[in-house]
């Protein structure tokens, strides 16, 4: 199925894409690091940092521009 989607969209999709833009997404709507560990079923929070890293990423840089606003 994914890949039927691949091929009619010319977008490399994986199932494990989809796994990460899941993880982000929820990250990026809950900030809760434990319910997307919880939601992946990861046995720890460090392997969910790995999903996270874009979040943080958008967060600094909002702040930034912040800093520069001021």
């Amino acid at each position: 199925m994914v890949a039927k989607y691949s091929e009619d969209f010319k977008v490399r999709v994986t199932p494990h894409k989809l796994r990460h833009t899941l993880a982000t997404r929820l990250y990026d709507a809950t900030k809760s690091q434990v319910l997307v560990s919880h939601q992946l079923g990861h046995a720890s929070t460090q392997v969910t940092d790995l999903y996270t890293h874009i979040v943080n990423d958008e967060q600094k840089n909002a702040f930034r521009q912040f800093i520069n606003f001021t």
